[in-house]
C-alpha cells in the first residue's frame, strides 16, 4: 500500500524525524491560508501515488500567500501519470546547502534488507545508480542483529557524506529502520535529506510503501488506502511489459497444471527459454479481515470458501510429517471430521445470477486445477475475462471423500448437487463463519468481492 508524502512525514514525524512545517489543502483558498500561518515562503506539491511530480509541474515554489493559491491553483485538478491530483502539500520552503539520500528496501536476491545512502540526493535514486552506481552506499540488515551502529558509520563514510553531519545522519538512519521495521515496510526513503544553510538537517520529501498483508496489523493505516489510485497503478503494471515464468517448485502446482508446464525442473527451464509470451486474466478480491476490516488481495489461480478455507487453516497450523498433495489430504480429513455446511448467498454479474444455497464449498477459478490436481472448475480458462463459479452443495462427506480420488484423476466431477456458473464479478455472503483461503492461503471471512482483471499478466507458456 503506497501512502502520500505528507503522510509519510506525519510518521517520521512521531519517530523524532525533523520535517518542515506543513499542511494539507484540497482549494486555493486553503493553500493561502496555510502559507499565512507559516510566514515565509514556501513550496505547493502534488499529493498522488507516483514519481516524476517535479518534471510534471507538480511541485512549484511561492514567495509569499498569494503566488501559494495561484501554484495551489494550477497544480489541483492536473493528471500526473494519469492520476488528478486532488490535494497538495504546502510546507515551508528549506535554505538548502546539501542534499542526500536515505532508503531502506528488500533486496529479493539477498533475502535480506538493504539500506541505501548516496550524497546523490534530490533525484530519482534509479537514475543515480544507472548513471553512477559507485555513488550508493549499501549494507544489508542481518535480522538477528538489526542495523547496527558500525554500518551506519560506514555507509556514512562510503557515501561521502560531510563528517559535520554524520551524527544526524546516524539518528535519521537508526528512526528510518525503526519505522521500517515496526510498520512492515517494503519501502522507506527519505529523499532528499536536506543539509539546510544552517547547518540543521530535515526531511524535505519521505515516501513509504507498506506490505499490504501486514495491514491487519496496522489498522491505524488502513484507511489511508486509496483504491482509485491503485486501480490506475494496476493498468500501469500491466503495460509495463515484464513477462513471468514459472518453475514447479511449489506444493499443489495447480497454476503449473493450467499453464501446461512439466513438472520435472530442467524441461521448465527449456520453456523459459524457448516457450511464447501469453496474457493471462488475474483475480481481485475484498474480504474480512480477522479483525474485522476489509482486506484486499490479487490471485492467479483460484479463491474457495467453506470448506476448503477450514483445510487450508487447518494445514497452516497442522505440524504433519507429509508435504505437498499428501498434507493438503491429511488436513482434508481432519476436517472431514467436523465440518458442517454453510448457507452461502451467491451474486454474479450484478444479479443476472443470484441465490442461496447449503453449501460444503464454493471455488472462483481463474485456473482449473485446486489443492494438488482436483479439476475443480474444468471451464476455467486463463485468458478469457471470466470466472468460473463452482458451488458444492451440502453433500455428504462420505460422498465427497470417496470420490476425490475421481477428481484427482483430472475428471470433471458432474453430481446433481454441484453447479456451474461463469461470470466476471462474484458477491458472496453468509451469516455464518464461513472461511477464505486464495491460491492455497487462509485470509479470513466473507463477505467476499472477486473480479476478474482481463490480461493484466504476460507469462511464459510452452509453444
Amino acid at each position: 500500500m503506497k501512502i502520500h508524502e505528507y503522510q509519510a512525514k506525519q510518521i517520521f514525524a512521531r519517530y523524532g524525524v525533523p520535517i518542515p512545517p506543513g499542511e494539507v489543502a484540497t482549494a486555493p483558498a486553503e493553500a493561502r491560508a496555510i502559507a499565512e500561518r507559516i510566514g515565509r515562503p514556501v513550496v505547493v506539491k502534488a499529493q498522488v501515488h507516483v514519481g516524476g511530480r517535479g518534471k510534471a509541474g507538480g511541485i512549484r515554489l511561492a514567495a509569499n500567500p498569494t503566488e501559494a493559491e495561484a501554484r495551489a491553483r494550477e497544480i489541483l485538478g492536473m493528471e500526473i501519470k494519469g492520476l488528478t491530483v486532488e490535494k497538495v502539500l504546502v510546507e515551508a520552503a528549506a535554505e538548502i546547502a546539501a542534499e542526500y539520500y536515505l532508503g531502506i528496501t528488500l533486496d529479493r536476491a539477498a533475502r535480506r534488507n538493504v539500506v541505501m545512502v548516496s550524497a546523490a540526493g534530490g533525484v530519482d535514486i534509479e537514475e543515480v545508480a544507472a548513471a553512477t552506481p559507485e555513488k550508493i552506499a549499501r549494507a544489508w540488515i542481518y535480522p538477528e542483529l538489526g542495523l547496527t551502529d558500525f554500518q551506519i558509520r560506514e555507509l556514512c563514510f562510503r557515501a561521502g557524506f560531510d563528517r559535520a553531519v554524520h551524527g544526524e545522519a546516524a539518528r535519521f538512519l537508526r528512526a528510518l529502520a525503526t519505522v521500517y521495521d515496526e510498520l512492515d515496510c517494503s519501502l522507506a526513503e527519505i529523499n532528499p535529506l536536506v543539509v539546510t544553510r544552517q547547518g540543521s538537517l530535515l526531511a524535505a520529501d519521505a515516501k513509504i510503501d507498506i506490505d499490504d498483508n501486514a495491514l491487519f496489523r496496522h489498522p491505524e493505516l488502513a484507511d489511508w488506502r486509496e483504491e482509485s489510485h491503485e486501480d490506475l497503478l494496476e493498468a500501469e503494471a500491466a503495460d509495463s511489459g515484464v513477462c513471468l515464468g514459472m518453475l514447479p517448485l511449489g506444493t499443489g502446482g495447480d497454476l503449473q497444471r493450467t499453464l501446461r508446464i512439466p513438472s520435472r525442473p530442467e524441461q521448465a527451464i527449456e520453456i523459459l527459454a524457448r516457450g511464447r509470451s501469453i496474457e493471462i486474466d488475474a483475480g481481485r478480491l475484498t474480504y474480512q479481515t480477522p479483525d474485522g476490516r476489509t482486506g484486499r488481495r490479487y490471485f492467479v489461480n483460484l479463491v474457495s470458501f467453506g470448506m476448503g478455507g477450514e483445510v487450508a487453516a487447518r494445514s497452516r497450523n497442522l505440524l504433519s510429517p507429509f508435504s505437498g498433495k499428501a498434507s493438503f489430504f491429511y488436513a482434508t480429513v481432519r476436517v472431514f471430521t467436523f465440518y458442517r455446511g454453510k448457507t452461502v448467498e451467491l451474486v454474479l454479474d450484478d444479479n443476472r445470477t443470484r441465490g442461496t444455497w447449503r453449501v460444503l464449498n464454493v471455488a472462483i477459478g481463474n485456473g482449473r486445477f485446486h489443492g494438488g490436481g482436483m479439476d475443480v472448475c474444468p471451464a476455467a480458462s486463463l485468458d478469457d475475462g471470466l470466472l468460473e463459479v463452482t458451488v458444492i452443495e451440502d453433500l455428504s462427506l462420505f460422498t465427497l471423500f470417496k470420490d476425490l480420488s475421481f477428481l484427482y484423476g483430472g475428471n470433471i466431477y458432474e453430481h446433481p448437487k454441484v453447479r456451474h456458473f461463469r461470470a466476471s464479478r462474484v458477491v458472496a455472503r453468509s451469516p455464518e463463519i464461513t472461511r477464505i483461503e486464495v491460491d492455497g492461503e487462509p485470509l479470513g471471512t466473507l463477505p467476499v468481492e472477486v473480479t476478474v482483471l482481463p490480461r493484466r499478466l504476460r507469462v511464459i507458456a510452452p509453444v
